[in-house]
């Protein structure tokens, strides 16, 4: 019987061998396939995204959300948004609704305050002080500064009440502001925080001494509805061990002996006249 030659046989199986060793990843012993994940089919290896030290996601773990932005947070990035605008009005108020047209923002016009002045809000209706009022702003500039200029030329300003924009005089704005109603629950909060929440549901400029970095870690415990918000600043202030100066149109908390200086440095607010009258909403 013929017997099949051994050096034929080691020919075929050092063939069949190198044949199928680039499938494996070339030379050397053969290593199993990188497992894919779901979606993966066609990648030969899945490269880990690096996590920066301190902070970063790692894989597995679940991103955190974002805080949501309050109504005001939303007027002020809206403010900040850059705008081209060249318009001209007949009325503060025509001037008002082309700047919300262009912005989104709910304006309201203080009748009373504006009339004051001795601006008619509607030329239609006659009154003194009819002119022309201009929206002017370079590619590039914020909305903010168009309304500034705007305003500026009327001696008005404006100031932030939750989701709107209230155009008043400098002193009727900043009363309204900082005699804006808020509900107050905090339970062994830092003051900080605290008084930051409150900065972000009202849009009030409020600082707290960057010198008193330890107090303004204090904890505050306070529970109020229906508190004017400068009312609600003094108190957890005073809780916290630390003390509210109103300081132009800011809200500044200090300790006792600087808050008490800079109040004796501050120029008596002027009385506001007569009764605040109805806004028109625009």
């Amino acid at each position: 019987m013929n017997t099949f030659p051994r050096g034929w046989l080691l020919a075929m199986l050092l063939g069949f061998a190198l044949s199928h060793a680039s499938v494996f990843g070339g030379a050397g012993a053969p290593s199993p396939p990188t497992p894919l994940p779901p979606g993966g089919e066609g990648r030969l290896t899945q490269v880990p995204t690096p996590v920066a030290k301190g902070g970063g996601t790692q894989a597995g773990e679940a991103k955190q959300d974002p805080v949501d932005e309050t109504p005001a947070e939303r007027i002020r990035k809206a403010l900040d948004q850059s705008l081209t605008l060249d318009f001209t009005g007949a009325s503060l108020q025509e001037a008002i609704e082309h700047l919300k047209t262009k912005t989104r923002i709910n304006f309201t016009l203080d009748n009373f305050a504006v009339q004051q002045m001795g601006f008619a809000v509607d030329p239609i209706n006659g009154g003194v002080g009819v002119m022309q009022f201009h929206l002017k702003n370079e590619r590039g500039g914020k909305v903010r500064s168009a309304l500034q200029r705007l305003l500026n030329s009327c001696n008005l300003s404006y100031v932030i009440l939750e989701d709107t924009v209230l155009i008043s005089t400098e002193s009727i704005g900043l009363h309204r502001q900082m005699q804006q109603r808020v509900n107050i629950s905090y339970e062994q909060v830092p003051l900080q925080k605290a008084l930051k929440d409150l900065a972000r549901r009202t849009g009030v400029n409020l600082v707290v001494d960057p010198r008193l970095t330890a107090e303004a870690q204090n904890k505050v415990t306070l529970q109020v509805d229906d508190a004017s918000l400068e009312t609600g600043v003094r108190l957890l202030a005073e809780l916290g061990g630390l003390r509210a100066v109103r300081v132009g149109n800011v809200l500044f908390v200090t300790s006792e002996a600087r808050a008490e200086k800079l109040h004796r440095q501050e120029p008596v607010q002027p009385g506001i006249p007569g009764l605040l009258g109805p806004g028109i909403g625009l």
